[in-house]
């Protein structure tokens, strides 16, 4: 359902590249650091919202079949 909401991980790479370059990494090595991480935040994000559209349907479903036995 489009009116539901979604978790979103948002993450400032360009701030995150500029601690790494002030911490000592090349500008390389920073952004290669940053992209591996932007890559795992975007598949747990994508596994959290598969797991909460599985709890919003199983809810659903259990909030109708309460409805229908109050009838």
């Amino acid at each position: 359902n489009a009116s539901m909401s979604t978790i979103a991980i948002r993450l400032d790479t360009h701030q995150l590249v500029t601690r790494l370059k002030a911490s000592g990494f090349e500008e390389r090595q920073a952004e290669s650091v940053i992209q591996t991480i932007k890559e795992t935040t975007d598949q747990v994000e994508t596994q959290i919202n598969a797991q909460l559209g599985n709890y919003r349907s199983a809810f659903k479903e259990d909030f109708q079949e309460l409805q229908k036995n109050l009838r």
